[in-house]
């Protein structure tokens, strides 16, 4: 909603979408010996809760790794926590 204006674009993000054009689901991008996905747009609101607006503060992200032949094969994944927060300090939650 307010990236246009602090990150001056030239166009809106589509929704789910952050700023280096990834999503919240997929591919990640080979760096060296390990896959990085930078700019995954994360809020401290979960879509459940888009009425009420309740701070969550630690949203789960599920990452699976896929065969490259066969897509369905999940190879392995994991579930991991990111911390997120409006406050400018995150020790005001």
């Amino acid at each position: 909603m307010y990236a246009g204006k602090l990150f001056n674009l030239s166009a809106p993000l589509p929704p789910n979408i952050g700023l280096t054009g990834k999503g919240l689901s997929g591919s990640m991008d080979l760096e060296g010996d390990h896959y990085i996905a930078e700019g995954i747009p994360l809020t401290e609101y979960r879509d459940m809760d888009a009425v009420n607006q309740s701070a969550y503060p630690f949203q789960n992200a599920l990452i699976k790794v896929r065969s490259v032949n066969n897509p369905s094969v999940v190879l392995a994944q994991i579930t991991v926590v990111a911390p997120v927060s409006s406050e400018l300090m995150c020790i005001s939650i």
